[in-house]
């Protein structure tokens, strides 16, 4: 063993670390004998008691306080070699706030001695220990902490909302915003960062967040309503500070919150609600500078059409017999809590998109085209399917203002499924589409 522990280096060093962390005047004495550093003793035993304590008490905050009050009142070196051990090792792994917060007053005081300031993720300790107070202030926010840990935490509010990335769903951050609070406390936390921290989460995304996390199912919505008649606090929270980044944010939040499959959980009033409540905040409020006025002007615009497209959607198709690959679907009324079918993605295409559009009515009539679900006492489907066709689909092509490609879709038709029928009955009823959109 003594020869193992003379030759073996890595197994010297474990040796000692493992007598430090659990017998540290044994450890202490054998790194002596080893002629190494006693700031790996030092560091091994900070280690097991910031990290490996089963229950954090008055008396590992004393033992650690004497420790590190040691290492401090030696040389430079040690106090440089305390805070970049801080820094490197303990900060990334504690995730009790009573532990993080002592270490963050070791760190202050190295700082002191030393005449530097230390740093973590580009924040200084005292802004840490600001947002720690805000922290433990919240029972939900100290949750967060030991769930997902302190470091974690703030690497997530330096990671910014990204329009590419999918929204703010698929934020890491934005599962455990549930409650109004919890992001009223974050965004102060936000508050705090340095200037020169330009890459973050702004507090319009935290609401954003909270939101689209609590707010999309009929029930938790209804509860909503019952607390508040209208959106507009929550509006604010997401517009501030009222600049041209935060209109643009308020209309990525509408979209992806009423245009969105996930709102497909919502009532159509409700979406509408959201949509009117939002035209109405856009129309409201005191004139801005001229660039953030006019950036203004135009989100309202495309709210406006954006409601004017739902209202046209719910007005036209909430009644039309679409059909199913499935299950024959039955009819879908406009209060219905949960538009389903191809009237429920009718109601969640995104406005302007005409892309999407087109893609939708490309599948509304290959699925119209290949489905047995039309049945007639004379037996003639194709006539059934093409009597659907010139009764629906010109309500389609004008809800999404797609009357210039009206004789596109003539031919689409034809194309999906009728080619093996007589062209006198495949054209013949084309017309009466034709007839039937224009009279529109």
């Amino acid at each position: 063993m003594r020869i193992r522990f003379n030759e073996d280096e890595v197994y010297k060093q474990q040796t000692i670390q493992t007598l430090c962390a659990t017998h540290f005047s044994v450890g202490v004495r054998l790194c002596l004998y080893s002629n190494r550093p006693l700031v790996e003793a030092c560091n091994a035993r900070l280690i097991h008691l910031f990290l490996e304590q089963p229950r954090w008490n008055l008396e590992v905050e004393e033992e650690i306080t004497r420790l590190a009050s040691c290492m401090l009142q030696s040389h430079d070196t040690s106090k440089s070699d305390l805070l970049q051990f801080c820094e490197e090792t303990l900060y990334p792994s504690i995730q009790d706030l009573p532990a993080l917060r002592l270490l963050f007053s070791l760190i202050a005081a190295a700082d002191a001695c030393s005449n530097q300031t230390c740093l973590l993720d580009e924040i200084p300790v005292d802004t840490h220990q600001s947002i720690l107070t805000l922290f433990t202030s919240c029972p939900n926010c100290t949750r967060l902490a030991e769930q997902i840990g302190y470091a974690r935490f703030i690497q997530l509010l330096k990671s910014p909302f990204s329009q590419e990335t999918n929204g703010w769903r698929h934020h890491e951050l934005s599962v455990y915003l549930i409650t109004e609070q919890m992001a009223g406390t974050v965004a102060k936390m936000l508050s705090l960062f340095p200037a020169t921290i330009e890459s973050r989460l702004s507090p319009g995304d935290l609401y954003a967040m909270y939101s689209l996390n609590t707010l999309q199912s009929e029930s938790s919505f209804r509860q909503f309503q019952d607390k508040s008649s209208t959106l507009r606090p929550l509006l604010q929270n997401i517009c501030l500070p009222m600049d041209v980044d935060s209109f643009e944010r308020l209309r990525n939040w509408v979209y992806e919150f009423v245009f969105n499959k996930m709102s497909n959980q919502l009532t159509v009033e409700q979406r509408r609600w959201v949509l009117a409540e939002t035209a109405d905040f856009l129309r409201s409020g005191t004139e801005l500078p001229p660039e953030t006025e006019e950036l203004r002007q135009k989100v309202l615009e495309q709210i406006r059409l954006s409601l004017t497209q739902f209202d046209s959607v719910v007005r036209h198709l909430s009644f039309v017999p679409f059909p199913r690959k499935s299950a024959p679907e039955k009819q879908t009324e406009p209060d219905r809590p949960s538009p389903s079918g191809f009237y429920a993605q009718f109601l969640i295409l995104t406005p302007g998109l005409e892309s999407q559009a087109i893609d939708l009515l490309e599948q509304l009539i290959e699925t119209v085209s290949s489905s047995d679900q039309f049945e007639t006492d004379g037996g003639n489907i194709v006539n059934d399917k093409m009597e659907w066709f010139a009764n629906y689909l010109p309500l389609c092509l004008h809800v999404l203002q797609l009357s210039s490609c009206v004789s596109d879709y003539q031919k689409s038709i034809v194309n999906q499924g009728f080619l093996c029928t007589p062209l006198s009955l495949s054209f013949q009823p084309m017309s009466v589409v034709h007839v039937r959109f224009v009279s529109k």
